[in-house]
């Protein structure tokens, strides 16, 4: 088998990840890129649109690299300081210099972290998004699901097939239970044997950073890439959307993402000059937003 075939083996993985001296590796674009990309399509899954925004959440003084290293104060949890209350809409002009002052203090408060480790601090994020259930379909060592955590996202499920991976990512995030759970083994194919994604429609959105460009890398790249996208669509609310950040151009894609199997609406826009952002919003109204402790079960 090549090297380049093999991408979509779940031991060559297990192998990449056991064998790497890297903590994390960021595959294609990191959350800092991305955000205000798939933002806008994570409030369209709360219909009508909700105009009031929350504040970055305490955690944002903190880095990466401190939660890494367990360098929390005593009985201090960054999960505990994160808890945001919505306020009423700011004026644009007000939006915009809480904003730049926000991310003025996180930059001054983590001079010292490398910009990989630095805690994204842009503008503030809807509430409802923030409690939305969304899965990382095949997380690896990204940093994608830990940034997102940081800005306040606390309904997020990542999973893996790698075991190998999913417990390095454990560990690296033990000193903060509450992200360090969440990484979950799984294979995106079908997973149901995990209750976080037992039921059908039970997430509001799924963000998948590479993992079908993996599979149609791999062995019947067909059958398993159609497989993901039907499990993708099993998962998802009414309303719910797939987010697909690839290489994949619109004449390899599109035909895989418009089977008339699926019941959603699908958008693409260029992420520069390699890569897209596909969105498939499934037809039908949004479904109510559960607890995010029912969204964050283990198997």
């Amino acid at each position: 088998m090549s090297h380049h075939s093999s991408y979509g083996e779940q031991s060559y993985w297990d192998l990449r990840y056991g064998g790497s001296s890297s903590d994390t590796y960021e595959w294609y674009l990191p959350w800092a890129t991305l955000r205000d990309d798939i933002l806008p399509h994570l409030h369209g899954v709360h219909e009508p649109p909700v105009h009031k925004h929350a504040p970055p959440s305490a955690a944002a003084s903190l880095t990466l690299q401190q939660i890494r290293k367990g360098q929390l104060k005593p009985g201090h949890s960054a999960a505990s300081s994160a808890t945001v209350a919505a306020t009423a809409a700011p004026s644009p002009a007000a939006s915009v210099e809480g904003s730049a002052a926000a991310s003025s203090a996180a930059g001054s408060a983590t001079t010292a972290a490398s910009s990989s480790d630095a805690v994204v601090a842009a503008a503030p994020s809807c509430q409802r998004c923030l409690s939305s259930r969304i899965l990382i379909a095949g997380c690896g060592n990204s940093e994608l699901s830990a940034h997102m955590w940081t800005d306040g996202f606390r309904g997020l499920v990542s999973v893996d097939y790698s075991g190998v991976v999913v417990e390095k990512m454990r560990s690296l995030y033990a000193a903060e239970p509450t992200l360090a759970d969440q990484f979950l083994v799984g294979d995106v194919r079908d997973l149901r044997s995990l209750a976080a994604c037992r039921a059908d429609g039970c997430v509001d959105a799924v963000i998948d950073k590479g993992t079908l460009d993996a599979i149609l890398c791999g062995a019947d790249s067909a059958r398993n890439g159609g497989s993901m996208l039907a499990e993708m669509h099993r998962l998802l609310a009414p309303g719910g959307v797939l987010i697909v950040i690839t290489y994949g151009q619109p004449s390899s894609r599109l035909p895989l993402l418009e089977r008339k199997q699926f019941a959603w609406s699908v958008s693409h826009v260029p992420l520069g000059p390699t890569r897209f952002m596909y969105v498939c919003k499934k037809r039908g109204g949004p479904k109510p937003t559960s607890s995010v402790a029912a969204a964050t079960g283990g198997s």
